[in-house]
């Protein structure tokens, strides 16, 4: 079989078309790349010292709204912890271990609060299921909004 991208022209026209197609959409290309950059609430950088230092603070913090809210859901928790990811928020697993990041610490609490919520919910509901989003509608209605302006804090960037 024949590469049709082996010879030069070949490689030269697709680069011209390349080229062409960024030159004619150069506004909605700049357009969106603001759009992405005002999407995302700029957010401070955390190192592993940050993690070593504040840990036990948020696992307090976590462990105080766990058992805040569970007084209304009264679910069975069999461990919490708290952990430096790069990309969860918090996890909930089969056994019934939750699993949150220490970075909750520095969100507004609405949002902590919500993200603790979440997970708590899955130890009845394991899923996203409209059972399990009811749960969660009953400590917060809004959560539709929560959770919009959980999508704008980009966790990587911390």
């Amino acid at each position: 079989m024949v590469d049709p991208f082996s010879d030069k022209y070949s490689c030269i026209l697709l680069y011209h078309h390349k080229e062409q197609f960024l030159l004619e959409n150069a506004h909605w290309v700049l357009e969106k790349l603001e759009q992405f950059r005002t999407a995302y609430v700029d957010l401070p950088r955390y190192t592993t010292k940050d993690y070593q230092q504040n840990k036990q603070r948020a696992l307090q913090f976590v462990r105080q709204k766990v058992q805040e809210f569970n007084r209304w859901y009264g679910y069975k928790v069999n461990n919490i912890s708290v952990k430096n990811q790069k990309t969860r928020w918090g996890s909930c697993s089969g056994k019934g271990n939750l699993n949150f990041n220490y970075k909750i610490l520095f969100l507004p609490e609405d949002v902590a609060s919500y993200i603790i919520v979440h997970e708590l919910c899955h130890l009845r509901e394991f899923n996203h299921s409209r059972k399990f989003w009811e749960l969660v509608a009953l400590s917060f209605p809004d959560y539709l909004e929560i959770r919009k302006d959980i999508k704008k804090l980009c966790i990587s960037g911390f």
